[in-house]
């Protein structure tokens, strides 16, 4: 009798049962993996959340101080420095597994650069009156900025004109040239974009502007703000944003008062100033040429009204940061105009 056929079948139904059961492991597999990323996925998704839950504690932590700060200028202390308790940070603090930290920054301690599409002077109507409001075109916020540019070694090393990079901006935020767009929009695959053509919400929005490597980025995140709009104003353009005298740099403000660093920095040296009159005294003492009082009142003030909060929150080797714009009204009104995650 022959048995070689059977023992054939047998075979093959043992070989199928294999490839099936390495079949079933690897979809077995497959399930277990899929399912653990889920698990890992909905874990980072409710850490991020928890510790974003306590970033928005220290966010009102930063607005409780600016509230104290406004009951202090009821009491006639209308003025803001460093030494101030709105200008100390949150020391690191821990919240059960959370630690959380944040700090108050003045945004009018920097270069707003939406000021470069100032153009009041133009809208003024025509009169001596008018004439004698007029800013000089050596303080317009363009030829500031190019003041405040040349002194960044970035700048200089690259060889880019501070007026180039002026130029770009402008050009960014404002309508700027009919061929400008196609410069962002014809670059390669994936790389493409639009300039904005609306006042930047963020300096972090810079870096994506042409001309603005990161290296230089890094050195304009010290000098310069973003504040959008002030609330009330008929369009984006019609007031500068003051630089608070008290907060402020030895960069910043020898580029406004078109002054050397030495001269500059004897300014800060004499801080705080607690009213206008003082500071054009202590200018006036100096004798810095073309700085006037009708530019020291264009340009500087002893208070702010623009602020940002930064909020961190971190469990172990995840943390969040959280970035709101906020402004405080000469009503001594607190309001968070919008918030960004991660950056600024």
């Amino acid at each position: 009798m022959n048995l070689t056929p059977k023992r054939k079948s047998k075979g093959s139904i043992v070989i199928a049962a294999l490839a099936v059961m390495a079949i079933t492991a690897s979809i077995a597999t497959m399930l277990l993996m899929t399912q653990a990323i889920e698990i890992k996925k909905t874990q980072l998704l409710m850490t991020q959340d928890k510790l974003f839950g306590y970033a928005q504690g220290v966010e009102a932590w930063a607005i409780g101080l600016l509230r104290e700060t406004a009951r202090d200028r009821e009491k006639n202390q209308v003025y803001d420095d460093l030494t101030q308790t709105w200008a100390q940070p949150m020391p690191t603090t821990m919240i059960d597994d959370v630690e959380v930290s944040g700090r108050i920054i003045d945004l009018q301690g920097s270069f707003n650069v939406n000021t470069l599409l100032f153009d009041e002077n133009e809208k003024l109507p025509p009169g001596s009156e008018a004439e004698a409001k007029k800013i000089p075109e050596d303080y317009f916020p363009a030829k500031v900025f190019e003041r405040l540019a040349n002194q960044l070694p970035a700048a200089i090393e690259e060889g880019l004109p501070a007026e180039i990079i002026t130029h770009y901006i402008v050009e960014w935020v404002g309508e700027g040239a009919a061929n400008s767009d196609e410069e962002y929009t014809q670059q390669d695959a994936g790389y493409a974009y639009r300039p904005s053509k609306r006042n930047l919400l963020s300096v972090s929005e810079l870096r994506l502007i042409k001309g603005i490597t990161a290296h230089l980025m890094q050195q304009l995140l010290n000098v310069v703000s973003a504040v959008p709009f002030l609330p009330g104003a008929e369009d984006d353009s019609e007031t500068l944003t003051k630089i608070n005298i008290n907060t402020t740099s030895p960069i910043v403000l020898g580029a406004i008062l078109n002054t050397s660093p030495e001269k500059a920095i004897e300014l800060i040296e004499a801080r705080p100033y607690i009213s206008m009159q003082e500071v054009t005294q202590a200018i006036s003492k100096l004798e810095i040429k073309g700085a006037s009082g009708k530019i020291v009142s264009a340009w500087l003030d002893v208070k702010s009204e623009y602020f940002l909060v930064e909020s961190k929150a971190r469990i172990g080797s995840y943390e969040a940061t959280w970035y709101s714009v906020v402004y405080r009204s000469t009503e001594n009104e607190v309001e968070i105009l919008y918030r960004m995650r991660g950056v600024y």
